[in-house]
């Protein structure tokens, strides 16, 4: 699964649960409840193999897989069906703001005509 589909997931999930969650039943919410975990194992154990393989550097996995939740699950609570930009728009950019940050890029060096 690619991190671009879990935070589809993610948002869509965390978007239900925002919106209806109020009116689900127990069963519903345990449920629900479940899937929530069994996203965030997911998201750790691509966090845990990507750090593993030397793809990724990661100070602590958990603080890692929650600030990823955290930041869809804010989204899932601002953005509003049919204004603005839809989800699968919304989604890659988040996890492209995650994955890369607002780290200055390298400037190109600078050539001196001889």
């Amino acid at each position: 699964m690619t991190p671009t589909s879990l935070s589809s997931i993610f948002s869509c999930l965390l978007n239900k649960l925002n919106r209806e969650g109020r009116r689900l039943t127990e069963e519903s919410r345990t449920r629900f409840r479940a899937l929530k975990s069994e996203l965030d194992k997911a998201l750790r154990g691509l966090l845990e193999e990507a750090a593993t393989d030397g793809s990724i550097t990661v100070r602590d996995v958990k603080l890692t897989a929650f600030t990823f939740a955290g930041a869809l699950n804010w989204t899932a609570r601002w953005q509003e069906p049919g204004r603005g930009l839809p989800p699968e728009v919304i989604a890659p950019e988040i996890v492209e703001v995650l994955l890369t940050g607002i780290l200055p890029r390298p400037r190109p060096v600078s050539r001196r005509a001889p």
